[in-house]
This record gives structure tokens, C-alpha cells and sequence, in this order.
């Protein structure tokens, strides 16, 4: 639940974003840019699920780690309450006035890295694209896309909702300006809902499913990123994200 607990605080401060400039290939065709931006074959990708910190950034992440960790019934209630702002300061979490306005900082510098190189294969039949992998990617195996019907599967879920995405602010983990479409599939879904079930984060239930293509506009490399996570009576049952970079000629 610790994870759960402080990528909600993160995303709060955070944007994720990443890109020699080249062509791009997100024209507003949602259907003629997935195409192109996920080739058929064989390809190599950068798995981007690291994160580059001093020293010091490592420092103050942990402190604040054990002072959320400490008092986690209050670090929730004051997510419930925090409506949409990043969270003031308070000694639970774990840090001094100081140090958090310094954390903060840095929270809005993370550098997203490369833990490793992996091959896929991206197979297309007709108007489906899927997956080959196997070793940390075989979850790839799970997602289809439907370019007729503009939906992506992932495993029983059908991800029928997309909107089209656009970081203009370079000022990210990926240290650049991109843009693409993400497909996401939720529960609750509506703020009604939401509010209700953040009444009591002890019997908290809530699914997320969601995929994310784009071009990273500094490098020209295609942005994939699958997500699934479910929490269930305020316990986390899955967790999984896992953003990948592959080079498009």
C-alpha cells in the first residue's frame, strides 16, 4: 500500500512526458499514427522505469517514505481533503518545512532512466495489433489494439475511451515535449463516485487500466506505457506500470 500511497502524492507534482528532432507521426489520425508509431517485427525497447537521483534527492525520498509509512492513516486523510493541490507542509511527513519545499523541488526535476533493453514483436492482423514478449513484458502478451473499432483490450477490459495528449512543457521526467492518446478504463468513474468511495479509504475499491502511445518529440522514439492497478477494501492487489521507448525509422 506504501507504493499506492506515495505515487498519488507524486502524480500530484509530477508530469510525465521524454524526446535530434525527426518528423512526427502523430498527426490527430488516431488509427494512421498508432500504425505508424508501432511497426510490424521485431523491435528493441528501452524499459523507462527508473529514476535518476542525487544523493541527496535519495536522502529525502526515504525520510519522507518512513514518515508516510508512519502515519498512513493521516497521509490519507489529507489526500482526501487535498483537492487537487500539493500538500502542505506537516512534520508526519517525515521531513522539516525545510527539507519539504526543497523535496518538492526535486520531485518536479525526477529524470526518468532506462533500466534495461528488451525485444518485442509487434504483430498486426487485419485491424489488430499484439504482442509478443516474454520476461517483464509478458503482460504485453495481455493488451490488443482494434484500430476499427479505436479500443484497446487488456485482458477482460475493453479501454473504449481515448483522448488525445499533448505535454508542451519539456520540464518532465522525460526531459522533453510529446504528444499521443491514451485509452483508459476506470472505476469509479464518475466525481460523485470518487468522493463517495474517498469517504472511508478502509473499504476502498477501485480499478485502472490504461494505455498510453505517443512520439517523444526531442529523439523521435515512440512512447509505450501500460497500467493496470486495483485496490480492493483499501488493499492494493495490483500495481503495474511500465513506460517503454523504441526507436521508429
Amino acid at each position: 500500500m506504501k507504493g499506492f500511497l506515495l505515487l498519488m502524492l507524486l502524480t500530484s507534482f509530477v508530469i510525465y512526458g521524454y524526446s535530434q528532432n525527426k518528423k512526427s507521426k502523430v498527426t490527430g489520425d488516431v488509427i494512421a499514427d498508432v500504425n505508424a508509431l508501432l511497426p510490424e517485427g521485431e523491435v528493441i525497447v528501452e524499459i523507462m522505469d527508473g529514476v535518476k537521483q542525487t544523493p541527496r534527492e535519495k536522502e529525502l525520498m526515504e525520510k519522507f517514505q518512513a514518515g508516510v509509512a508512519k502515519n498512513q492513516e493521516w497521509f490519507l486523510e489529507q489526500l482526501k481533503n487535498a483537492d487537487g493541490e500539493p500538500m502542505g507542509y506537516h512534520p508526519n511527513l517525515g521531513l522539516t518545512k525545510e527539507e519539504y519545499e526543497e523535496f518538492k523541488e526535486q520531485i518536479k526535476g525526477v529524470e526518468v532512466v532506462s533500466t534495461g533493453q528488451q525485444k518485442i514483436e509487434i504483430i498486426k492482423d487485419g485491424g489488430l495489433i499484439s504482442f509478443k514478449a516474454d520476461g517483464k513484458l509478458k503482460l504485453l502478451m495481455g493488451i490488443g489494439i482494434s484500430l476499427n473499432d479505436t479500443m484497446v483490450i487488456m485482458g477482460p477490459n475493453k479501454l473504449k475511451d481515448y483522448k488525445t495528449v499533448e505535454v508542451t512543457d519539456a520540464n518532465n521526467g522525460f526531459r522533453s515535449k510529446w504528444k499521443g492518446y491514451k485509452w483508459t478504463y476506470e472505476q469509479p468513474s464518475t466525481d460523485e463516485e470518487i468522493k463517495k468511495m474517498m469517504e472511508d479509504f478502509s473499504t476502498m475499491s477501485m480499478v485502472q487500466y490504461q494505455l498510453t502511445i505517443g512520439q517523444i518529440e526531442s529523439n523521435g522514439a515512440t512512447f509505450l506505457s501500460f497500467k493496470a492497478k486495483e485496490v480492493e477494501n483499501g488493499e492494493k492487489k495490483l500495481s503495474i506500470e511500465v513506460p517503454l521507448f523504441l526507436t521508429v525509422d
